[in-house]
This record gives C-alpha cells, sequence and structure tokens, in this order.
C-alpha cells in the first residue's frame, strides 16, 4: 500500500483552492514579469516573458477575440 504524504503547510494548502482556476492570479503573475530580463538591444523589439504570451492567448480563446 502506497505511503500517504502528510500536509506541512496547511494555510498554504488552505488557499490554493481559492486561487485555482482564478484568471485574475495569473494575470498578477504575468504582470511582475511583463517583460523578459535579457540583454537590451537599443532600436530593438522588446521581449515579452513565456507567461504574457500564453496569458494573451487564453485571453483570445476565452472572449474569442482575434489580435
Amino acid at each position: 500500500m502506497p505511503q500517504k504524504m502528510r500536509v506541512s503547510n496547511h494555510s498554504e494548502y488552505n488557499k490554493f483552492p481559492e486561487k485555482r482556476g482564478s484568471i485574475f492570479h495569473y494575470i498578477n503573475e504575468a504582470i511582475e514579469k511583463w517583460y523578459e530580463n535579457g540583454p537590451k538591444i537599443p532600436g530593438g523589439n522588446n521581449i515579452y516573458s513565456d507567461k504574457v504570451v500564453i496569458l494573451v492567448h487564453i485571453i483570445t480563446c476565452l472572449f474569442r477575440i482575434g489580435l
């Protein structure tokens, strides 16, 4: 019989189901890391983080809008 895992951080564990499925939680994370922290090239294009690209894809699918 497999060994059961025990929860050691109950406060974090109990808050997670509230955040799960919330698009606002994902939006806040994406805004914090909007731009990729790479080398800057004068006159170059902006490089966006992967979370922003995924967020924009989710929003376009959710609201059925095109870019």
